[in-house]
Order: C-alpha cells, then sequence, then structure tokens
C-alpha cells in the first residue's frame, strides 16, 4: 500500500422510508437504500461500489450490516453495522449506554462470519468497536426519509425526519487518510493497508446542530461528546483495539463566514477537514490523525441538490434543511 489513496466517490442511492415506526422500519430503510443496485437517477453501481449487504432477523430485523466490495483496497476487511432493538445487552463504546429502539453503529476490522447483534464478537471474530448511538426515535417514523450515499470504502447516511430539519448523520468504514504509512510510521499512524478505520455520528440526544459549521456543540458532527447520546468520533490506534476518539480541528471550529466556501462568482468550495485526537475526553485538539476522506464541509445551501456539469454530478449536497439553505458538506460523486 502507499499514499496518497485513492479519492472516494460517492453515489446518492434513491430515498427509503421507514414501513413501519419503530426501529425495525427504520432497520429496514437503511437496508433498503444501502442495498439497492442502482443509485437515485437509475444509474447502475459498478462492482468497486457494490458493497454486499445482509439483514439480522430475530423476530423482528435487529441488524443491518454490510461487508466491502469484491477487489477492495482495503485489507482488514470491515464490517459495518447498523443495530437496534426494543431490549438487549450488546457491547457499547463508552461514553454511551444501550437505550431501547435507538439505531447503533458499530464497526469491525478483520471480521469473520456474521454471529449477532448483541454478541460480544457480532462478526464471530476480529476487532469490535462496541456501538454508539447514532440517532434517537425521532427518525422511527414512516415520515422519515433515509438517503445512504456509498462510496468505495465509507457509507454515509443521513437521517431525515419527518420535520425536514431533524436530522442525524453518520459514516463508517475507512474514515480516516494517515499522514504516514504504516511502515514510514514504525505502525503507529496507520493500519498495515495505511488507513484508518473508524467511525462517526451525530448521536441520539437530540436532532443535530443546525449551525455545525462554527459549532462543538454536543450534537455537531465531527466532534466528540463526552457524555452518552452526544455525537462521537472514533479511529483505531493502528493496529490494536483502542479507540482514539476524535474529530475535526479544533483550531477552524470557532468562528466563519459563509463567504469564506465560496468564490466571488458564489461557486462553492470545498475545505479539507483534519481529523485530531480528543484530549481531556471531548476536546479534539490532540494529535493529528489525518484527513476526513470524500467530505468537504462547504458552506450553506439546501440539502439534496447536486453541483454538476451538464448531466454528470460533480458532488452531492447534504445540509441540515432540505427545504432552505442551511450549513452544510459536499460528498464528491462519482463519474
Amino acid at each position: 500500500m502507499s499514499l496518497p489513496l485513492s479519492d472516494l466517490t460517492f453515489y446518492r442511492m434513491a430515498e427509503a422510508f421507514p414501513a413501519s415506526g419503530d426501529i425495525q422500519g427504520l432497520l429496514d430503510a437503511i437496508f433498503t437504500g444501502g442495498s439497492a443496485l442502482n443509485d437515485y437517477r437509475g444509474n447502475a453501481l459498478p462492482p468497486s461500489h457494490l458493497w454486499t449487504w445482509n439483514q439480522q432477523v430475530v423476530g423482528a430485523t435487529v441488524a443491518s450490516y454490510a461487508t466491502p466490495p469484491v477487489g477492495t483496497g482495503m485489507g482488514l476487511s470491515p464490517g459495518l453495522i447498523f443495530a437496534g432493538a426494543a431490549a438487549g445487552a450488546p457491547t457499547m463504546a463508552s461514553p454511551d449506554t444501550f437505550t431501547a429502539s435507538n439505531l447503533l453503529l458499530g464497526i469491525v476490522k478483520n471480521r469473520g462470519a456474521w454471529n449477532d447483534w448483541a454478541n460480544a464478537a457480532p462478526f464471530t471474530s476480529g476487532t469490535f468497536s462496541g456501538y454508539w448511538r447514532a440517532a434517537g426515535t425521532t427518525w422511527n417514523a414512516t415520515g422519515a426519509k433515509v438517503r445512504v450515499y456509498i462510496s468505495e470504502e465509507v457509507i454515509f447516511v443521513q437521517l431525515i425526519g419527518v420535520t425536514v430539519t431533524q436530522q442525524a448523520w453518520m459514516a463508517l468504514g475507512a474514515i480516516v487518510e494517515p499522514h504516514q504509512t504504516n511502515s514510514a510510521s514504525g505502525g503507529l499512524d496507520a493500519e498495515t493497508d495505511d488507513r484508518l478505520y473508524g467511525m462517526w455520528a451525530t448521536g441520539s440526544g437530540a436532532t443535530m446542530t443546525a449551525s455545525w459549521l462554527n459549532s462543538n456543540a454536543p450534537q455537531s458532527p465531527f466532534n466528540h461528546g463526552a457524555s452518552a447520546g452526544q455525537t462521537h468520533g472514533m479511529v483505531w490506534q493502528p493496529g490494536t483495539g483502542t479507540l482514539y476518539s476524535g474529530g475535526r480541528k479544533m483550531h477552524f471550529n470557532a468562528s466563519g463566514t459563509v463567504a469564506e466556501t465560496t468564490t466571488p462568482a458564489g461557486m462553492f468550495v470545498g475545505d479539507l477537514m483534519p481529523f485530531h485526537r480528543s484530549t481531556g475526553g471531548t476536546t479534539n485538539n490532540g494529535s493529528r490523525l489525518g484527513m476526513l476522506r470524500g467530505i468537504y464541509p462547504s458552506g450553506q445551501f439546501q440539502s439534496g441538490k447536486t453541483i454538476r456539469n451538464g448531466s454528470t454530478d460533480l458532488y452531492h449536497c447534504i445540509s441540515t434543511d432540505t427545504s432552505a439553505t442551511a450549513d452544510g458538506l459536499m460528498l464528491k460523486a462519482a463519474p
């Protein structure tokens, strides 16, 4: 392996809707959106983006999980898990605790065969992160929407509630590109495939922070809160099962204006986002771990819009409002 890694490109999948107002309905909608063979425009996904999706059903759906495309460059064979139930005792990652009917997010590296969502080893073997609460019961509703964005190595999910500003975001996979290879850093900065695996989610405590570009509030994405249900982010310490909690660089997290992310002609410009370890439990000003992959903070726009060149998608626009402009980010679209 070597650096830099290939750029990630995302397909926006067709919207999916919970068929029932419970956690099972939400898990089924994530499965429907993620496992489709065509994107929102009807274009077939190439093999490089075709994750394998499955579900665990025990009377009702308790997990939807995905494994990488054939031929992936990810050498640590991750398994991505979306889970939840009305009752259970799954392994949780600090500081979260299990809460009934909340959407849970987890990732395994060096996975084996599927076992059980609530087992300490959901994929039988490998290194399990434990679960974080990715979203509360707001999105267990037939009026909610699920938008799944699929890249070669990361899956991004946007949940939109019955109210268009009720949102929760999450992503998991090989989410960070480190600054040094495994060999150059003596195994301290990167896994053996020169990636950092992990996940982040805006949490279950409330709807995500609307003005997140200038905020490190408890439900703001790309941060790490000290309490259960708040936003959380992590990658593994390379070669271990230890979680490095963290988020976007604090130095650029205080204040700013929309003009900083647009040109004089009004064109949006995506910023790179450094990912740092948290210190003191919550402040992301520790060691720099790398750069978040394929995700670019980019000012204010209406969620669901697309930046195009003719009929070709260039970037998918995601913000905290599907009806008006709001703080947002861009995902690089698949060609």
